[in-house]
C-alpha cells in the first residue's frame, strides 16, 4: 500500500492512499495515531515533540508535548524541523535534529504495521524552501527510522523520488479530491481547459511555503486523471522560520503571561530558575494553542469571543488556576503584526507580493489560490487574505487543511506504484554560489536545470586554488550579492593542488552541472590548459556551517 508522511515542525501526519471508485480516481485518508496512554484517543497527527530522558527511550508524541517538560525542560524538543540542515548536536541530549526527525517517522511509520499494512512505497513532504543539505538531512531521518523499524534498505533510485515539496503534495490531494468529487458534481473546481496557474499557500505550524505551479494536460486528448497532468513549478519561496509557533508564542507572552501576573501579583517578584522559566514557557505555549483552537471555534459558529479556562499552572509544586476572555478584536490586535502587509521575516501577507514579483507576475495573472496547513484554519488569517486579493482570484478550499500535504504525499506515492516513470519535475533546492581566491560569485540559479559554467583569472602566482561551495536562495539581481550572502549555507572546500605553478591572470573555468533526479551538482575545473578535475559535490562537504 502506498503511504505519505507530512513531517512537520509541530505535527507529523500519516496517510495512506488507494485507487478511488472508479480507475481514474484516487483516494487518500490520514491514518489515526495510536499511542501508549491513550488508546482512547487516537489523533489524526503525532505532536512533532521528543523528550530524551537522562536514563530510558526517548518519548514523542501527546505525553511528550503536555508532560514532557516536567521531566526536564532543557530534554524536551520543539521545532527541531528549523534546525535541519545544520551540522550541529542539541545542547544536552547530544542528538542533531535529523536523528530527532527520524524519532518522529519511527513512530508513526510503526502504525503501518500496527494496523496490518504493507510499505510499497513513500512518500516524505518537505518544504519548497530546503536546501540541499535539508533534504540531504530529511533522508538520513528516513534512513534511519527504516533501519529502527528493521524495514529493507532504501536504493539509490528509492531515495531520489523520496521527498516532495509541501505545496506541491497540497495540491496533488486538491486535485485528486476535486476528480473524486466531481464524479458526481459533474464538474471540477480548477477550470483546466487551459493551462492554470495556481498560488499554493501553505502556513503550518513552523513554515509557511509559496509555490506558483502551473497546470496543465499532458495530453489535450487523453483522459482527464491524475497521471495526464503536468505540474509546472513557476517560483517558490523561502519563509522557513515563520508558522503557527509564532503565532503561539506571542499569544503567550503578550496574552497569557500578562493575564498569570494580574491574577497572582506576587509572581512577578519571584526570580525562576532557568528551568522553571522554561517549563512555565512550554506550558503558557501549549495553553495559547488551545486558547487559538478554541477561540476559531467559536468564530466559526460567528461567537466574537471566548471564555477559556487555563489549564493550572504548576509552578514550584504550587498550582495557579486562571480563567481568560479573548475576543475577536483582541486577537487581531495581537496577530496584527502578522497580518499586515510589511516586509518582515514574520509576515502572512508580504511573502505573497514577493513571490508575484520574482515570478513577474500580477494578482491577476493567479486564476486560483489555495491555502492549506493547520494555520489556514484559522478565521483572522482567512479573512487578511481574502481581503489582500479582493475579487479576482478564486479560493480553493481544501476539507481539512491541515491534512492536505499527507494525503497528498500519499497520493504521490500512489501514481509512483502505478506508473514507475510518474514523476513531478521540482526546481533544484539551490542555487550556487562559488568563492575562489579572485571572489565570490553566482554559478548556478534555481531555474537552471542543466549546467552553466564561468571563467575567472587567477589574481596571484600560485600553485593552488582555494574554491569554496555556498548553497541557496537566489540573488534579487546577480550584481546584488550582499543582501543574499549572509543567508547562504557553506556546503564545503579546500585547497586544490593545481600540479605546477600558474601565472597571475591564468583563465580558472568552473562549470556546475545539476545531477540525476536529486539535482545535486558535480563541479568541474580547468586550469589554463590542464586536463578538465572532476570535483564531487559530496566530497566539497568538508564541513557544514552557516555562513
Amino acid at each position: 500500500m502506498p503511504f505519505g508522511v507530512d513531517l512537520g515542525t509541530t505535527t507529523t501526519m500519516i496517510a495512506r492512499a488507494n485507487q478511488g471508485r472508479d480507475a481514474e480516481t484516487v483516494e487518500a485518508a490520514v491514518i489515526k495515531v495510536q499511542q501508549p496512554r491513550y488508546e482512547k484517543q487516537d489523533l489524526n497527527h503525532l505532536p512533532s515533540i521528543a523528550v530524551i530522558p537522562e536514563v530510558g527511550e526517548p518519548i514523542v508524541g501527546r505525553w511528550a508535548k503536555e508532560q514532557g517538560h516536567h521531566e526536564g525542560a532543557n530534554r524536551c524538543i520543539r521545532a527541531v524541523k528549523r534546525l535541519m540542515g545544520r551540522d550541529l548536536f542539541l545542547p544536552i541530549v547530544g542528538l542533531t535534529p535529523a536523528e530527532v526527525s527520524a524519532l518522529y517517522l519511527r513512530e508513526v511509520l510503526g502504525q503501518i504495521k500496527t494496523r496490518g499494512y504493507t510499505l510499497d512505497e513513500l512518500t516524505v513532504t518537505v518544504p519548497a524552501s530546503y536546501t540541499t543539505n535539508q533534504r540531504r538531512d530529511t533522508l538520513w531521518a528516513i534512513d534511519l527510522a527504516y533501519k529502527a523499524l528493521g524495514l529493507p534498505h532504501l536504493k539509490l533510485a528509492q531515495r531520489a523520488r523520496l521527498l516532495i515539496s509541501e505545496p506541491v503534495a497540497a495540491l496533488l490531494a486538491f486535485v485528486a479530491w476535486d476528480m473524486q468529487r466531481a464524479r458526481h458534481a459533474r464538474r471540477l473546481d480548477i477550470a483546466l481547459d487551459a493551462p492554470t496557474r495556481i498560488l499554493v499557500y501553505d502556513i503550518g505550524g513552523g513554515t509557511l511555503d509559496l509555490t506558483v505551479v502551473e497546470l496543465s494536460w499532458r495530453d489535450p486528448q487523453g483522459k482527464g486523471n491524475l497521471d495526464n497532468l503536468r505540474f509546472e513549478i513557476i517560483e517558490i519561496s523561502r519563509h522557513n522560520q515563520f508558522g503557527g509557533e509564532d503565532f503561539d508564542l506571542l499569544l503567550a507572552r503578550e496574552f497569557l503571561y500578562p493575564q498569570l501576573l494580574a491574577r497572582f501579583p506576587a509572581l512577578e517578584s519571584l526570580v525562576l530558575s532557568e528551568e522553571e522559566r522554561l517549563t512555565l514557557r512550554y506550558d503558557l505555549i501549549n495553553e495559547a494553542e488551545r486558547l487559538k483552537i478554541a477561540l476559531n471555534g467559536e468564530l466559526e459558529f460567528e461567537e466574537d469571543h471566548v471564555l477559556f479556562n487555563v489549564k493550572p499552572l504548576v509552578i514550584r509544586g504550587q498550582e495557579y488556576p486562571f480563567a481568560v476572555t479573548l475576543t475577536d478584536q483582541d486577537y487581531k490586535t495581537l496577530m496584527s503584526p502578522f497580518l499586515q502587509e510589511h516586509d518582515t521575516a514574520k509576515n502572512a501577507l508580504h511573502p505573497i507580493a514577493e513571490i508575484l514579483n520574482r515570478a513577474q507576475l500580477s494578482r491577476s495573472q493567479i486564476q486560483y489560490f489555495l491555502p492549506v496547513g493547520g494555520m489556514a484554519r484559522l478565521i483572522p488569517i482567512q479573512q487578511a487574505l481574502q481581503s489582500y486579493w479582493g475579487e479576482g482570484t478564486s479560493f480553493l478550499a481544501f476539507p481539512v487543511p491541515d491534512e492536505a500535504i499527507a494525503q497528498g504525499a500519499a497520493v504521490y506515492s500512489h501514481l509512483k506504484v502505478m506508473n514507475s516513470n510518474f514523476c513531478i519535475d521540482e526546481p533544484a533546492a539551490d542555487a550556487y554560489y562559488v568563492c575562489l581566491n579572485s571572489g565570490f560569485d553566482l554559478l548556478l540559479d534555481r531555474k537552471e536545470r542543466v549546467s552553466q559554467s564561468r571563467t575567472y583569472n587567477l589574481t596571484t602566482r600560485s600553485d593552488r586554488l582555494l574554491l569554496q561551495l555556498f548553497a541557496g536562495d537566489d540573488p534579487p539581481a546577480r550584481e546584488d550579492l550582499d543582501t543574499i550572502y549572509h543567508t547562504l549555507v557553506y556546503q564545503g572546500g579546500a585547497p586544490i593542488p593545481l600540479g605546477k605553478e600558474y601565472e597571475a591572470g591564468t583563465p580558472v573555468r568552473i562549470q556546475v552541472e545539476r545531477r540525476g533526479d536529486t539535482k545535486v551538482p558535480v563541479v568541474r575545473l580547468q586550469v589554463g590548459d590542464s586536463a578538465e578535475t572532476t570535483i564531487d559535490f559530496e566530497a566539497l562537504q568538508v564541513a557544514h556551517k552557516e555562513v
